[in-house]
């Protein structure tokens, strides 16, 4: 590699993959997952700005917890919204 460069390079000694640090993509190494201990729920969520007072609010533990904002931008668009 060039030691002219300001940009970082990502590489794999075990293949052939290289790219700009920037741009660079790595997959999740598979794990086993345990069974969930219990089932989703939907709580709702209207005094809670940010995950912190959520789990504050409800004592979950922030690793699993999930917050999403749905925010209707238009009363004239009646489209399904799909969020992950």
């Amino acid at each position: 590699l060039a030691d002219s460069g300001e940009d970082l390079i990502a590489f794999s000694t075990e293949s052939d993959y290289a790219a700009n640090i920037e741009k660079a993509e790595a997959l999740a190494p598979a794990v086993e997952r345990a069974e969930p201990t219990q089932e989703m729920t939907l709580v709702d969520t209207p005094n809670a700005k940010t995950i912190a007072e959520l789990v504050e609010q409800h004592g979950l533990p922030i690793e699993k917890t999930v917050k999403t904002l749905f925010v209707k931008a238009s009363d004239e668009i009646d489209a399904p919204i799909i969020a992950l």
